[in-house]
């Protein structure tokens, strides 16, 4: 059976086919990321806001983030009164390591996401 999920101008559209066509990137988005060349896929001074950064995923995230380019510039927002010590000690568990080069270019600030201005 074929679930109809709206009428999207071309008459209808099954959920399936939706989902097909949410799972494809813009190129706007895909043009970035999809450098085969070794080369950063940015020129120029880029500043990325993390969030859940000292988390399973997040920390390798960062860390990559860091390693990638000598210009990246990495935000991260995380709770607890040092949320600098949260991001290292983050690193340390998963033994990645960086260098105090690539660690100056991490920028951490105490925040709570769920409350108003970020706590």
């Amino acid at each position: 059976a074929m679930i109809l999920a709206r009428d999207d101008g071309r008459g209808r559209t099954t959920a399936r086919e939706l989902m097909e066509r949410d799972m494809v990137l813009d190129e706007e988005v895909t043009a970035g990321i999809a450098r085969h060349d070794g080369e950063a896929p940015h020129a120029g001074n880029t500043h990325v806001l993390i969030t859940g950064a000292n988390g399973f995923l997040g920390r390798f995230v960062v860390a990559e983030l860091l390693r990638q380019s000598e210009e990246t510039v990495v935000h991260c927002i995380l709770r607890g009164k040092d949320p600098r010590e949260r991001m290292l000690l983050a690193f340390a568990d998963a033994r990645l390591s960086l260098t105090n080069a690539q660690l100056e270019r991490l920028h951490c600030y105490r925040g709570q996401l769920l409350e108003v201005r970020f706590g």
